[in-house]
Formats: C-alpha cells, sequence, structure tokens
C-alpha cells in the first residue's frame, strides 16, 4: 500500500511540475501550428468538389505549391484547403511533407479581364452554353486566379482553356469561371521550396500575475498548481499517519 502511495504522490509532483509548461502560449502555438501540408510536384493536380454525383472538377492548382491537408483520406481523396478554398485532391498526387512551407500558395497570381469595352460574364462553371452566369466583371479589373479549368471552347481555335477566379467587389466576393479569351493572365512561377522560419524564442522575463488563464504567473495557474499540490500533502500525511501508527 505505501509503495502504491508514493507512486501516487510521485504522479501529482510530475503534473505539478508539467502544468505551466502545458498552460504556456508557446505550447498552445506549437499544437496549434501542426497542420500536415502536401506538395503538389506534378501538372495537371485538381482540386475537387465533392457532391451527390461524386467529385467534380473545380480547377488545377499550380505545381510546386502546397495544400494544407485538413483530414483523413476517404475513397483515395484527401480533404484540402488551398489558400482561402477547401475541397479534395487525389492522395496519389501529392506528397506529404515533415515541415511547415514558407511559401505555401501562390498568393500573386493574377490576370487581367481584357475585352472590347463591354463587361465579361463570370459563370459558375466552365460552360458558356449554360444558364450559369452569375455575375460580371469589368474590362481591366484584375482578379485572382487559383488555377485553370477544362470546360467548353467558346471559341474553337482558342480552345477549352478557362480560368477559375476570386473577384472582389462592393465587399463580395465572388469565385467563378472567365473564357481565355477575355483573360490576360501572369504565368505563376514556380514556387522556392523551403521551409519557414521557426517561431523565435519567447524572452524569459518575470511574468506579472494579470489574471490571463494562459499566462504563466496567471492566476489561474497559481490556483490549479496549489490545488493540484493538496492531494500531495494529503499523501504524505497518510504515510506519515501509518508509520505512527501502534502494530
Amino acid at each position: 500500500m505505501k509503495r502504491k502511495l508514493l507512486i501516487l504522490g510521485a504522479g501529482l509532483l510530475l503534473a505539478a511540475a508539467l502544468l505551466p509548461f502545458l498552460l504556456s502560449p508557446l505550447a498552445l502555438a506549437a499544437a496549434q501550428s501542426a497542420v500536415p501540408y502536401a506538395h503538389i510536384r506534378q501538372n495537371g493536380v485538381r482540386l475537387y468538389h465533392k457532391s451527390a454525383d461524386g467529385y467534380l472538377p473545380v480547377c488545377a492548382l499550380p505545381r510546386t505549391y502546397f495544400v494544407a491537408v485538413t483530414g483523413a483520406e476517404e475513397d483515395g481523396y484527401l480533404p484540402v484547403g488551398y489558400l482561402d478554398i477547401a475541397g479534395y485532391v487525389k492522395a496519389s498526387e501529392v506528397a506529404f511533407v515533415d515541415f511547415e512551407p514558407k511559401n505555401k500558395y501562390a498568393e500573386a497570381a493574377s490576370l487581367t479581364v481584357i475585352s472590347d469595352g463591354h463587361e465579361v460574364r463570370l459563370r459558375r462553371r466552365p460552360d458558356h452554353t449554360a444558364d450559369n452566369v452569375i455575375g460580371t466583371v469589368p474590362p481591366g479589373a484584375v482578379l485572382y486566379y487559383y488555377g485553370q479549368a477544362v470546360g467548353a471552347p467558346q471559341v474553337a481555335p482558342l480552345g477549352d482553356l478557362w480560368y477559375f477566379v476570386r473577384y472582389t467587389a462592393g465587399g463580395t466576393t465572388t469565385r467563378g469561371y472567365i473564357y481565355n479569351l477575355y483573360a490576360d493572365a501572369a504565368p505563376i512561377p514556380d514556387n522556392a521550396v523551403e521551409a519557414a522560419d521557426p517561431p523565435a524564442a519567447a524572452a524569459e522575463t518575470p511574468s506579472p500575475d494579470n489574471g490571463d488563464p494562459l499566462v504563466p504567473g496567471g492566476a489561474l495557474s497559481t490556483v490549479v498548481i496549489v490545488c493540484m499540490c493538496i492531494p500531495v500533502v494529503v499523501v504524505c500525511a497518510l504515510l506519515y499517519r501509518r508509520q505512527t501508527l501502534p502494530r
């Protein structure tokens, strides 16, 4: 019995010693940044939208950049995030990395809308034959584009190339497709693949009691540590009492 009580007391002391670290902002930040990333190593890796009809292609993501993996593989697809959109990629087309990339997404990809003075239609799908217009974009507007998509050829000699874009006007953001006839798209440069800089170590300065429960030295940290030490005192008292009882 004495041995069990000693083990229990040691465990409580260890928990009390670790508690300040577990409550520190640095530890919380490290836990929150543990996001797995996967590298897009080839051309033609598509982002898909999952619907009742299956996985529908949205656009091809630019090679050499990354997706943030947000869940487990299902049916050969991984749920991912790319910049400010979410979808799925084929698990076989990306490769996990063991670091956080410094440059994750092609954030500077842009195109300029061109026309003979009229506004250009923004469509829900890359198909000019369907009733899927969701807005119009003025000529000269500069849009962000996530990647290219294959759709209906509006002009046969120009082929079936569309761009999946983001357009913001009047505080409203719309995402859709523009045909290549109306887009002067800047090529997306290859990514310089490198790991992000590690977070700077916080200076070890005394922390006043400011009442913040997540700051070492805060009121809640002190109260919890004291509460966890109380059972240790009780255990020691029981051990002492057992030793002093007449046999």
